[in-house]
């Protein structure tokens, strides 16, 4: 039979499967992104007033992020204005991004950050946190100034 390890969790490993299984599938999140760009569709439809369609949009957009305690619904709250502003301001392009990378850091979090399975997990954050970085540059014009300056 197969080797027993006693330092060797099997569950850990499974883990890191499904965990990289959901960062390869963002189907559900690109979907998910369509309902909230349909619940603003609908709302400004419906409401003639863009400050009324803005402020029932962010209520509905806090319903759907799913039930729980007040501090669930404020972190909705908060992250369905941060991703309205988003979407009002850069377009749909920036908040699927920003709806991907929000997810690909939720599934990034370990249990423990001290055992051998939480690597991964830092190396995602690192990688997003390099990638935020990146974009905060580019978006400045810095970029653009240095290639044509030299």
């Amino acid at each position: 039979g197969p080797i027993i390890l006693p330092w060797f969790n099997l569950d850990l490993l499974q883990g890191q499967r499904q965990a990289l299984a959901l960062i390869l599938n963002q189907g559900v999140m690109l979907g998910y992104v369509l309902i909230h760009i349909m619940v603003l569709v609908l709302a400004r439809y419906v409401l003639k007033r863009r400050v009324f369609a803005v402020v029932v949009t962010l209520l509905l957009w806090t319903l759907l992020s799913g039930p729980g305690n007040w501090l669930a619904a404020g972190k909705g709250l908060f992250t369905s204005a941060l991703f309205l502003v988003v979407l009002l301001r850069w377009g749909v392009v920036a908040m699927v991004i920003g709806r991907v990378a929000l997810g690909l850091v939720w599934i990034a979090r370990p249990a423990q950050w001290t055992a051998w399975s939480s690597e991964g997990s830092v190396m995602i954050l690192a990688f997003l946190a390099l990638l935020a970085v990146y974009g905060a540059w580019a978006a400045t014009g810095e970029s653009r100034e240095r290639v044509s300056a030299g």
